[in-house]
């Protein structure tokens, strides 16, 4: 008998530094909060949801779905953002 099990794997990449001069007054910088993906996979296949937002995140995401068995064959994204 064959397995269908679905299998799921969170990443979580750092947060990163805004350009944003205006910063709290109890903070010497304001960040970004730091962000996930999700690889939901069977034996055969992976999705990817909500990959990365920077070249950097994107490298490690890379790295991180080189050590996983399935190969990603989708990516869904949840949302978007009209600034970035």
């Amino acid at each position: 008998m064959t397995s269908n099990a679905l299998a799921y794997a969170v990443h979580i990449a750092d947060g990163m530094p805004t350009t944003n001069a205006d910063v709290p007054p109890d903070r010497s910088e304001r960040s970004w909060s730091p962000t996930s993906s999700i690889l939901i996979s069977n034996e055969g296949e992976a999705l990817l949801v909500d990959p990365l937002f920077t070249i950097a995140q994107s490298e490690g995401l890379l790295h991180w779905l080189s050590e996983r068995e399935a190969p990603v064959t989708s990516v869904y994204v949840t949302h978007g953002h009209g600034d970035h």
